[in-house]
């Protein structure tokens, strides 16, 4: 297959995937890239610093490289979608050595979905994961995030 000229393939897809390259992967799919997996509990650290998150055990293979991603999360109990802010990686500010995590912070959300299914949308990617100097910086980096994520919506609708 051909996009623009350029030879597409599961292999070129699966890269860009891994880079977090996500126009590209949506432009080669013809539509947003999703991963399916389950509301897991967490340690509940992004509630601790004013950012809850739902934590996603996910049922895909191939979810995208570390970093900051403009999202939308459908659960299976709503009927409709919610934007979010997802970090996928080993949170090195908090953590040494930690397991790799997908967690999103549900922009306008308060509500339990521990147990239930989740489809994670994946727009764009924002940032690379980083190593803060403190949680306060981290904080504030991820307001940033989450404005970035706002307007992001408010341009694409």
């Amino acid at each position: 297959m051909r996009i623009r000229g350029i030879r597409v393939s599961s292999s070129i897809v699966r890269d860009a995937v891994s880079k977090g390259a996500m126009h590209i992967v949506n432009l080669a799919l013809g539509r947003t890239y999703f991963i399916d997996g389950r509301v897991a509990t967490g340690r509940k650290l992004g509630r601790k610093i004013g950012f809850p998150t739902v934590n996603m055990d996910p049922y895909n293979e191939l979810f995208p490289g570390g970093g900051v991603y403009v999202t939308t999360s459908r659960f299976e109990s709503f009927d409709r979608s919610f934007a979010s802010v997802t970090n996928i990686g080993v949170r090195p500010t908090l953590y040494e050595n930690y397991a790799t995590t997908i967690e999103s912070h549900i922009l306008d959300f308060d509500s339990n979905v521990y147990g239930d299914t989740v489809r994670l949308y994946f727009h764009g990617l924002l940032r690379r994961e980083q190593q803060f100097r403190s949680a306060l910086e981290l904080t504030n980096q991820i307001r940033q995030d989450i404005e970035r994520s706002r307007r992001y919506f408010l341009q694409h609708g």
